[in-house]
């Protein structure tokens, strides 16, 4: 007898990766200031390079969707909130607004 209630679970897809695509699109100063801060992670933790690199991809696609400058929500290139980014040490003002330094941000991301 079957359950006409149960659910068959629908075949998973495979998502095309758009690693490829952002890798051309990193810039020499972004990847050395993702460099720079992967060194803040704790060598027990097995993070490096890449796992920032991912992040920085998939929040702002290497920055090219990195959110507008005076906005509380999330925004920058690691898409931190302001309230966040104040807690963690970035200045967030009319004048200047770390979330959108690469160094800066990707140094508070990683620690």
């Amino acid at each position: 007898m079957s359950n006409k209630n149960s659910k068959t679970p629908s075949p998973k897809l495979k998502q095309q990766s758009n690693i490829s695509t952002w890798i051309k699109r990193e810039t020499p100063q972004q990847r050395k200031a993702l460099e720079r801060a992967s060194r803040h992670f704790d060598r027990n933790d097995h993070l490096d390079v890449h796992t920032l690199e991912s992040v920085y991809a998939q929040e702002s696609s290497l920055g090219q969707n990195r959110g507008k400058r005076n906005s509380p929500g999330a925004a920058g290139d690691f898409q931190i909130k302001k309230v966040v980014a104040k807690k963690i040490g970035l200045e967030v003002s009319e004048i200047n607004n770390e979330r959108f330094d690469i160094d800066a941000s990707s140094a508070a991301a990683s620690s």
